[in-house]
């Protein structure tokens, strides 16, 4: 009988979801003000992952949000009745440069706005 010795290497997967937590802000927020932070699902242990957003289908209004680290953040001054749901495009790239990338929906939540009128 023959003994063998395998060795197995272990190739980068493509990270397999990306999630958003919170994904809202109050109209009239300040810009920079923090909406969420992503976190990627990846099946290497320990795999690191970059954040961007990115342009294509589900992108019409990236430009009203900015990213930094993991988190996402307010690129503009939003008003409720004006406009009440942003979709973004997001991307997550893995330390092997595999990436996924995946729409999401930031909600604007109303605020109590003062009189105008006496």
């Amino acid at each position: 009988m023959k003994q063998f010795i395998l060795h197995v290497t272990d190739s980068n997967d493509v990270p397999t979801d990306l999630k958003i937590t919170n994904a809202s802000a109050f109209e009239s927020s300040a810009l920079n003000t923090y909406v969420g932070s992503f976190y990627s699902t990846d099946i290497d242990a320990g795999d690191s992952h970059i954040y961007s957003l990115t342009p294509g289908s589900g992108s019409a209004d990236n430009a009203s949000f900015k990213i930094s680290k993991d988190s996402l953040f307010t690129n503009t001054l939003f008003n409720y009745n004006a406009k009440n749901r942003y979709f973004i495009r997001a991307k997550t790239t893995d330390k092997g440069g595999l990436s996924l990338e995946k729409t999401f929906t930031v909600f604007i939540k109303n605020s109590n706005d003062a009189p105008t009128n006496i």
